[in-house]
């Protein structure tokens, strides 16, 4: 099952919304790496994100897409300090829903969102399934801004957890754009030629992940809360490779009390404690298609 998981984080792809920007990445891989301290001062953690995902948009009609979406995500941790492997989480996650145009300025997306977010290391139960879904509302107010709206779920070790959705696309001039939904991921974005666009941006994003039952099935909660700088280069028109060098303000993989709240948090794991903030650099490649506002 961890070759399974191996192969879904090479092949598979990732992104954090659909049609919730001025682009649609139909293939992704991107690897994020970060290294600090831990705030007890004993070691260095050293973590890789390694995200991948595809999009499938499969057109009905004029006012209506189903959409496919497969994704995934390990996550592998290290404590210098300590002459233990690194430990490795996975998240795998099919996503299916539909796209609905209710007129030329009112659109909405709906999604369906199982997962399995787990080490692997045992097999699988119940405690590793979760079930999940968003809504999202787009209102196109002329021909450069769009708002948006809606709602996401997701059924937690902790509880259902619901994230509400809130964002603009705005076309400011020819070169300059502000576009996202807060709080998963917003940029200004600044048109260097059709081929580099360069700006700033910030991210934030939480998941769990359940471990096997020899760590108590507690879980890894993961606050990913970010600001960075970033620069996409289009080799050709549709495919992109990018670049971000950013700061965390609030992330760690923390392990977590069995089905407790996230205050419960457990100290004595080598790996899975409290760090402290630092830089971080994330790489990655896409084919990705410009849409507009």
């Amino acid at each position: 099952m961890k070759k399974l998981a191996i192969i879904y984080t090479i092949l598979v792809v990732s992104f954090s919304a659909i049609y919730a920007q001025p682009f649609t990445d139909i293939a992704t891989f991107n690897a994020q790496k970060l290294n600090t301290k831990y705030s007890n001062g004993v070691g260095t953690n050293l973590t890789s994100n390694y995200f991948a995902g595809l999009l499938l948009p499969l057109k009905i009609n004029a006012k209506n897409t189903i959409i496919v979406r497969l994704n995934t995500e390990e996550l592998v941790s290290k404590n210098t300090a300590y002459d233990i492997k690194e430990r490795s989480l996975y998240a795998l996650t099919f996503g299916i829903g539909a796209q609905h145009y209710f007129g030329k300025k009112l659109s909405a997306v709906f999604l369906f969102i199982p997962k399995i977010a787990t080490d692997f290391e045992k097999k699988l139960n119940q405690y590793d399934k979760q079930y999940g879904g968003s809504v999202l509302l787009q209102y196109k107010f002329g021909k450069h801004f769009r708002a948006k709206a809606g709602m996401y779920y997701n059924k937690e070790p902790f509880g259902n957890f619901f994230v509400p959705l809130l964002g603009i696309d705005w076309q400011i001039s020819p070169r300059w754009m502000i576009y996202g939904t807060f709080p998963l991921m917003n940029r200004l974005e600044f048109k260097i030629s059709n081929h580099l666009y360069t700006g700033v941006g910030s991210r934030v994003y939480g998941r769990s992940y359940r471990l096997s039952s020899y760590l108590n099935s507690d879980y890894i909660w993961n606050q990913e809360n970010q600001v960075k700088y970033f620069f996409d280069y289009y080799i050709t028109k549709k495919l992109v490779c990018y670049a971000e060098l950013g700061r965390t303000f609030g992330y760690g993989p923390k392990q977590i009390m069995f089905n407790k709240s996230r205050d419960n948090v457990v100290l004595n794991h080598p790996i899975y404690q409290p760090i402290n903030q630092g830089f971080f650099v994330n790489v990655g490649v896409a084919i990705r298609i410009r849409t507009g506002i």
